[in-house]
């Protein structure tokens, strides 16, 4: 089952509200680590694969807001770079 929700993006994290005029968000999901798709699932779907838990399901209501909210979220995934080896030389 589908519900309304509201989101927003803050500091590499996306935060879902229950009603628009919400303070307080519902939920909180991590973008670390996380991969953000389209998904088959349902018309204008989107996935977002976490390493840490399962995927998360969010729904738009047209195409360019799908694509929007993909390139969005893409860009609010924080970037992790692999540890360096100290070299000498």
């Amino acid at each position: 089952k589908w519900s309304l929700r509201w989101f927003a993006l803050r500091q590499g994290c996306l935060l879902y509200y229950k009603a628009e005029k919400d303070k307080q968000p519902r939920g909180v999901i991590s973008l670390q680590n996380t991969r953000v798709q389209f998904s088959v699932l349902k018309q204008f779907a989107i996935e977002i694969v976490c390493e840490a838990s399962s995927s998360y399901y969010l729904c738009a209501s047209t195409a360019l807001e799908q694509t929007e909210w993909i390139d969005a979220i893409r860009d609010a995934i924080p970037i992790s770079f692999p540890p360096q080896e100290n070299q000498v030389g």
